[in-house]
Parts: structure tokens; sequence; C-alpha cells
């Protein structure tokens, strides 16, 4: 199949805020587009809900505490490779994580302190783990209070005010979906792989098969004939 070219479709997006679940989500979903983004000059503030501190079977390794640790080291590490400027760790627990009103509050004073142009996060219908539901649906959800400036006022000190993110990009959820975008990052994929296996208590093992991930990334390729792409839709 022949290539199509296709036009960078983030041209306007100057400050972005990525709302996951977990640690490693960025790179696995997104880290080729991000990474380009960030060459481009955006900045991008990663807010991760979850301390990812139940994703091991290695036990005899690891605690809770000293994997969320660990899980928060080789997020900052796998963030500054990419060009992530800055990260948020929300510390809710892995696999425990609802759309409540205490993670709305959270994420919307994150928009509220960073006051992003874009948001890229889950699509709240997403099927899968039910963390990344939860972390999509309550970013969502706290896009209209954060721009309320009675909601939580507390929160608008030293120069905070409300704010409105204009833009929204989902991914991960429907099989196709309006406004369809696909970003080729198949010149990118030592760089996504590099960045993924930066989080080594996942990753890191040299034996790790990733042909989930090459069949997920080649699929999305298809349809812009290219190797690898990454999805996303407007909201």
């Amino acid at each position: 199949m022949a290539k199509k070219k296709q036009p960078w479709p983030f041209e306007e997006v100057k400050r972005l805020i990525f709302v996951a679940a977990h640690p490693d989500d960025l790179e696995t979903i997104a880290g080729g587009t991000i990474h380009m983004m960030a060459q481009r000059g955006v900045e991008v503030i990663e807010v991760l809900c979850t301390a990812g501190n139940i994703g091991t079977h290695d036990t005899q390794r690891f605690t809770r505490a000293s994997l969320a640790r660990t899980r928060r080291q080789e997020a900052r590490a796998a963030a500054d490779y990419l060009g992530v400027k800055h990260v948020v760790f929300l510390g809710h627990d892995d696999g425990e994580l609802e759309p409540s009103l205490t993670l709305r509050a959270q994420i919307a004073q994150q928009y509220r302190a960073y006051q992003p142009d874009t948001l890229m996060t889950f699509d709240p219908q997403v099927g899968g783990h039910p963390d990344h539901r939860a972390a999509g649906r309550a970013a969502m959800d706290a896009l209209i209070p954060a721009s309320m400036p009675l909601y939580h006022p507390e929160q608008l000190k030293r120069g905070v005010k409300p704010w409105g993110v204009g833009r929204q990009y989902l991914f991960g959820g429907r099989a196709a979906a309006p406004s369809e975008i696909h970003v080729d990052v198949s010149h990118l994929w030592e760089t996504r792989m590099q960045a993924i296996r930066l989080h080594e208590c996942q990753f890191g093992h040299p034996e790790f098969n990733f042909d989930w991930l090459e069949r997920w990334m080649q699929g999305q390729g298809k349809a812009i004939g290219v190797k690898y792409a990454e999805k996303f839709y407007r909201a």
C-alpha cells in the first residue's frame, strides 16, 4: 500500500496536558507523537493518576511502596527522554482508580495550574483496564468545573485562575471513530521502544515479547499506508 502524505495534525497545540492512568501509558500509546510534539516546541505536561503500585508479579523484589518509587523514577526518565517537560503524580492506588470527585478536582487543579490549550486522554468508553476508563472519565469531567471560579476556589491562589481547555483528543476507544487522526511513527519506532524500555520494572527484561505492541501499531499504520502509526480522535 502506498504511503499517504499526512499533514501534521497538531499545528495549533502549544501546551498539551496528557492525563493517563499508569506510568507507562504515554510511552506505549503515544510516545512517537509526544516526542514529535516536544521537538516542535510543544510544552507537554504528563499527569499520572495512579502510582502503578501493583504492576508486577515479582513480589520478592518489590513491595507496593518500593514499586511505586521505582515507577516514579522510571516515568521521569522516560519523560526526559521523550522531551516531556513536567510529570505530575497523583498517587492513587493502581487497580482501584475511580472517576471520583476527588480525582476530578485534582485533575482540574492541573488544568488551572498549567493552563494547557489541549488535553489528550483515554476515551472514557475504552475497554480493557478499568483504570484507563476512570482516568479518561475524570479528565473529561474536570473540563467544565475547572473553568468555573466557584469550583474549589482554594485552588485559585498565587495567580492561578479558572481555565478552560479548548481542544480534547482521545485514544484507545472505538475501533473506528469520526475525525480519526493517524500519526506515522515508523521512523521513531526505536525511539518509542527505548522510552518504553526505560520502564525497566515493566519491560526491561531482554526477552520481553513486544509482539502485541507491534501488531497494534501496525494495524493502525495500515489506515494510512505506513508501517507503524498512533491513533487519536477529536472528542
